[in-house]
């Protein structure tokens, strides 16, 4: 948190980030983890089954993640089973990457 002050007013400015983390499977077994282990409380938990997607990918997925999200106190972890197109008629799970970032504070200018 940090103030940015102008020729009027102080502005208080807040930056929050909510990591989205991809699993091989195994996101709901994590998130459960996650839960009892750091004290959080699942939010959602949104299946293939019942979605657009659910043509999309083999029987054996409809049960998996595609999206969830855990409350951490103030902040929202959410994660999924990220599924990549299908090669070759075979539906393959990703394979984590690394990944960057850059986070940017901003105000409205009045």
């Amino acid at each position: 948190m940090s103030e940015i002050e102008g020729p009027h007013r102080r502005q208080e400015v807040r930056m929050q980030m909510n990591p989205y983390l991809s699993f091989q499977g195994q996101c709901e077994a994590a998130f459960n983890f996650y839960e009892q282990c750091l004290g959080g409380q699942i939010e959602a938990i949104f299946r293939y089954a019942g979605t657009p997607l659910a043509d999309q990918v083999p029987a054996d997925w409809q049960d998996k993640v595609m999206h969830g999200s855990l409350r951490l106190g103030d902040q929202v972890l959410m994660g999924c089973v990220m599924l990549v197109a299908s090669v070759a008629g075979q539906t393959r799970l990703e394979t984590p990457r690394p990944i960057g970032y850059t986070l940017r504070a901003w105000r409205a200018m009045l």
